[in-house]
């Protein structure tokens, strides 16, 4: 089945349509004494950056950026504050209630990490002291509850990018932000690399498997959000900023394993979703899919610049292709077209491919995804089916990873591929939007 797309020749359009779906998002912004923040949700996630308050930040920020004139900035600065004296809210929330998984409210997508990292962005783009203060908070959180042990440090003990890998990946960014005198961040990033590092499964071939969580219905799942993937990509990260040859070699073993667990299609290849149990179901987005895969090779390619790694993220593209994505839906790619697994997550890596080679084929084709985003949106949302065992069960989220936030920050990608415009707002999670140059080119 076939995505719906509305033919579009003017890219300025996209920009119409940004700005008419803010409306949506806006709808849910509440005012209180402690500035502004979205209502849409009352529960643990609430603030968070998956779906909630900080990932519509990061979308208020774009589109400050590309349209300076019309008072985003007063949304940036609200929402700002709300969550520099909130951050911490769904912790306690937790604390409360429960959690589906012990540890979210503390972790990155889902916790107090990836609130930071938005923090962290507003202080960069707009040096703003509460940003500052309100990250530094939950730097010297994470500083005071790591866990010591034999290996390092930990926080909940589960390796994946969504737990204490995005953990580390908010301290390197704070790191990149603000500098780190003291070689305190540092010390707690290297100890919590090393932890991550000691649970590794190394095998024959000399891959490096990185299974470590006590979530025990998420064991196997090799892509970026819970698997060796994204461990991966943190390794490589790790070593930008520590400069230590162990960490990246770590990241090559990654890489080696998932290269060694590929199952090849008419073209290119792809990951199975869930080894052992789903070895044909293929999700063909950016969390389990090879939109999130290939960042491992694609930041490998950007650091090293050795042609191989850039050879196997057009390998995992075209087995996306292979099935159909990222404009026909499957079984791994049903109807959602969010930035967590739908066609949205594909245009940053688009960006990223033409920042690689300057095939303006990658243009093309964020053009087309465009197309696609504006000829599924119903009134000014995305009505999707987020969960792929339920797809009778639709809704219209507001937030960044799930919803229409990231779908208008997505649009806003397009139009500033098109114009040769850089936004610069690239998070440490996504190295196709890291502003930088590239070794070998074509």
């Amino acid at each position: 089945m076939q995505f719906q797309r509305r033919t579009i020749t003017d890219p300025a359009e996209f920009l119409d349509i940004a700005a008419e779906s803010e409306q949506y998002v806006r709808s849910f912004i509440r005012e209180s004494e402690d500035g502004m923040y979205s209502a849409e949700l009352t529960n643990v996630n609430k603030d968070n950056l998956y779906v909630g308050t900080a990932g519509i930040l990061h979308m208020y920020i774009a589109m400050d950026r590309v349209f300076p004139d019309r008072g985003y900035r007063h949304m940036v600065s609200g929402l700002t504050r709300y969550l520099c004296l909130h951050a911490f809210d769904g912790t306690q929330i937790a604390k409360r209630d429960g959690e589906f998984v012990p540890g979210m409210a503390e972790a990155f997508y889902s916790g107090i990490g990836g609130i930071g990292l938005i923090l962290n962005e507003v202080y960069r783009f707009y040096g703003d002291a509460d940003a500052k203060a309100g990250s530094g908070r939950i730097i010297r959180h994470y500083l005071d509850t790591a866990e010591e042990t034999d290996k390092g440090v930990c926080w909940t003990d589960n390796s994946p990018i969504f737990f204490d890998g995005g953990i580390l990946l908010f301290l390197i960014d704070s790191i990149n932000t603000y500098g780190d005198s003291g070689g305190e961040l540092k010390s707690v990033v290297k100890k919590g690399a090393d932890h991550i590092l000691s649970h590794g499964q190394r095998h024959e071939d000399g891959g490096l498997e990185l299974d470590h969580h006590h979530v025990d219905f998420k064991h196997k799942e090799p892509n970026f959000e819970f698997g060796t993937a994204g461990v991966g990509y943190l390794f490589a990260k790790v070593y930008e900023v520590l400069q230590d040859v162990r960490y990246l070699e770590a990241a090559r073993a990654a890489a080696r394993y998932i290269k060694s667990i590929a199952v090849e299609q008419k073209k290119g290849y792809l990951i199975p979703y869930k080894l052992g149990k789903y070895e044909n179901l293929f999700y063909l987005g950016n969390c389990h899919g090879p939109v999130g895969t290939a960042k491992l090779f694609y930041e490998l390619f950007r650091i090293t610049g050795e042609r191989c790694f850039w050879e196997e993220t057009i390998k995992l593209y075209d087995g996306a292709e292979s099935l159909g994505a990222p404009f026909r839906q499957s079984a791994g790619f049903w109807n959602t077209t969010c930035i967590c697994c739908g066609p949205a997550g594909y245009i940053p890596m688009c960006a990223g491919m033409y920042r690689a080679d300057g095939d303006d084929v990658w243009i093309k084709r964020a053009h087309c995804l465009g197309e696609l985003l504006a000829g599924t949106r119903k009134g000014l949302s995305w009505e999707i089916a987020f969960d792929r065992t339920k797809p009778h069960i639709l809704s219209s989220p507001a937030g960044y990873f799930t919803g229409t936030a990231g779908m208008i920050e997505s649009l806003l990608q397009v139009y500033c591929l098109e114009n040769g415009i850089d936004l610069g707002n690239g998070l440490i999670d996504d190295p196709y939007l890291t502003t930088g140059s590239f070794s070998p080119h074509k």
